[in-house]
């Protein structure tokens, strides 16, 4: 005869040993994940340290901001300390634009970089992000670092200067937000992905028209993307930030690449919008290629 208790021992072990590998599978990714953010934090910190340590000056700043931060020494607690360190690196960038090219990172991804883990948000971000989606712009020179070093700091200061003057106005006449600036890239926030890809068109034109006056204006590219970034105090983070700074490596200069996403919301809020297919693009990080367009 057959043990019924034996067979229910059995299948109680089974399950037991079953749920004790799907617990260890979990805890290996979670690792795995937190690994990888140390190595990136890492890799940032030691970026930005290289570049500030050929400049006495900004180290002494660096290391200060540091301190009255709190003066810890790992990676995590480091980039907590960005909103102490982001007024240095921006005055390091106005003053020197050549310093950009020093750091390990592009424009746009030391942008999403500096973010903190500050709970309070701003009323205006918060109203942004209040809606379905959020529509996000990047937007910045193409071979800043090649034309910085060409032409001297001077030179890009002035184009700087003249990209940050447009950026501001046709953000505001498309009721959107500068929300973080570094050098040669902007991150721009929009309530919806129609007033972005607006907005990203009339960046576009508005280059074209200043190199076709002046060709010592650089060409710009700009990515688009819809979609849930967190709202951090003045800032937004997370996947979508991202995904949208990693986009514009797959930008052809003057260009303005649109996710999927962005495309389909687009559309539904205006039917004027026109986009052609651009292929899909697997950017650096992700998993998964992404379905790309082109706005025309």
């Amino acid at each position: 005869m057959s043990d019924p208790k034996g067979k229910d021992a059995a299948k109680g072990k089974a399950k037991a040993k079953a749920r004790s590998k799907a617990a260890l599978a979990k805890e290996e990714a979670r690792e795995a994940k937190r690994e990888g953010g140390r190595r990136a934090a890492s890799a940032i910190r030691e970026a930005i340290k290289t570049a500030l340590g050929q400049d006495t000056e900004l180290a002494e700043e660096m290391e200060d901001a540091q301190r009255r931060a709190g003066g810890k020494r790992s990676a995590a607690a480091w980039l907590h300390a960005a909103d102490a360190l982001e007024p240095v690196l921006a005055d390091a960038v106005e003053r020197r634009p050549s310093f950009l090219g020093r750091l390990a990172y592009g424009t746009a991804q030391l942008v999403t970089a500096l973010a903190t883990d500050d709970e309070a948000s701003s009323g205006r971000f918060a109203e942004i992000a209040g809606g379905d989606h959020v529509g996000i712009v990047f937007i910045d020179v193409v071979g800043f670092t090649a034309y910085t070093a060409k032409n001297g700091d001077d030179a890009a200061v002035s184009l700087v200067k003249r990209l940050e003057t447009m950026v501001g106005s046709i953000c505001n006449l498309h009721e959107g937000e500068v929300v973080k600036h570094l050098g040669d890239g902007f991150l721009l926030a929009f309530a919806t992905a129609a007033d972005a890809a607006q907005a990203a068109l009339a960046l576009r034109d508005s280059a074209r028209k200043k190199r076709a006056a002046d060709p010592s204006f650089q060409q710009v590219r700009i990515a688009v993307h819809a979609g849930r970034p967190s709202v951090v105090r003045d800032d937004l983070i997370g996947h979508d930030v991202n995904l949208t700074a990693r986009l514009l490596e797959h930008c052809e200069p003057g260009d303005v690449l649109v996710t999927a996403d962005a495309k389909l919301l687009a559309e539904k809020d205006l039917d004027s919008l026109r986009f052609v297919d651009a292929g899909s693009v697997q950017p650096r990080g992700l998993s998964e290629p992404v379905a790309t367009y082109r706005a025309v």
